[in-house]
């Protein structure tokens, strides 16, 4: 099976060369139009025809990185108008693609006699370097943002006895990428979850001078655990190492394997509220600082932005993030599990 991609997508003729690579037993992974008449591609690659519709809300990333990938479509196969297929002959020329050298060497004899008038004004991708010459530089500087489900456990727990509670996240990130191997983020987000208490510690109490006991406490404001729970809100500033695991044996993989060790420092703040008035109890502040790790999946959709799935525990330290006394419960960890958009500067 070849790969191949098709400029004029929404040209008269193009369901010809639609059904041919198909009825060919082969995949068409690219195709570009400055119009959006490209609807009859579904009837032929539909998983494409809707990925297209995405790619013309970002054609500044979409036209201009296309070829980047050009040595994964076969032989440039190409149906435009002659202008356009002169100016991609000479970029994957200038990209030392599939193309044999010897077919350079015609090509740039073609395009020697050709007027260079015929040729737009197109951005390709990448930067103009001081001679003029255009070549696909992708940066190394990325930022990315996500959200997803949280859960927590300390005193209280997103598990709680009247119920499951899952709490959410939100975040922004910020990464260089060292290598094909290794890439270091700097990531600022936040996190919101509900805790309730265990079945085991339902019967206890907290009074109002901050700490647990097994009856009410007399000349205090008791509260009893099974009607208590703790909004707690963490605001979290982490350093990740990512390593891909892929890149170990394929470094030209759209996909990604990442291991990410992290450390974090968080700021915690819970208000611990009573289920049967609705009433505040108390609130608790502090800082904590974490060790974690993530696991994460990712897919490079193009050369200018990819798609992240994570999902990892954050070990803290110091006081409960609940706000609630540490006893019998000394764990103190949040788990996330996040989609992230990233998208190459």
């Amino acid at each position: 099976m070849k790969n191949f991609a098709l400029i004029g997508a929404g040209g008269y003729i193009a369901p010809r060369h639609f059904r041919a690579i198909k009825d060919t037993g082969n995949r068409l992974i690219a195709a570009y139009d400055k119009f959006d008449s490209v609807s009859i591609m579904n009837s032929f690659f539909f998983v494409l025809g809707w990925r297209i519709a995405v790619f013309a809300l970002i054609l500044n990333c979409f036209p201009t990185n296309l070829w980047a990938q050009s040595s994964s479509i076969a032989n440039n196969k190409i149906d435009s108008d002659s202008h356009v297929m002169h100016a991609t002959i000479y970029y994957s020329i200038n990209n030392e693609n599939s193309i044999e050298k010897s077919e350079h060497q015609k090509v740039d004899k073609f395009l020697q006699g050709a007027s260079t008038d015929t040729l737009p004004q197109i951005r390709f991708q990448g930067r103009a370097d001081k001679t003029g010459n255009k070549e696909y530089t992708p940066s190394r500087w990325y930022v990315g943002v996500g959200g997803g489900l949280s859960f927590g456990r300390g005193t209280f727990c997103s598990f709680a006895m009247d119920g499951t509670r899952p709490g959410f996240n939100v975040g922004v990130l910020g990464g260089y990428k060292i290598n094909k191997l290794l890439s270091a983020e700097l990531s600022l987000d936040y996190t919101r979850m509900t805790l309730g208490a265990y079945d085991c510690c339902q019967l206890l109490w907290l009074s109002s001078d901050g700490n647990r006991y097994a009856a009410p406490v007399a000349g205090m404001s008791n509260y009893q655990y099974n009607d208590l729970h703790s909004t707690t809100n963490l605001f979290g500033l982490g350093v990740r190492l990512n390593i891909d695991l892929v890149s170990i044996w394929n470094d030209n993989s759209r996909w990604s394997a990442l291991v990410s060790p992290a450390i974090y420092g968080v700021y915690s703040s819970a208000n611990i509220k009573q289920l049967s008035t609705g009433k505040s109890a108390t609130d608790a502040h502090s800082f904590h600082f974490g060790v974690g790790a993530d696991l994460g999946v990712g897919y490079q959709i193009i050369p200018c932005m990819g798609i992240r799935l994570t999902t990892g525990g954050n070990y803290l330290l110091g006081k409960g993030i609940d706000g609630l006394p540490k006893e019998e419960h000394k764990a103190n960890y949040v788990w996330n599990t996040s989609l992230k958009l990233i998208f190459k500067l």
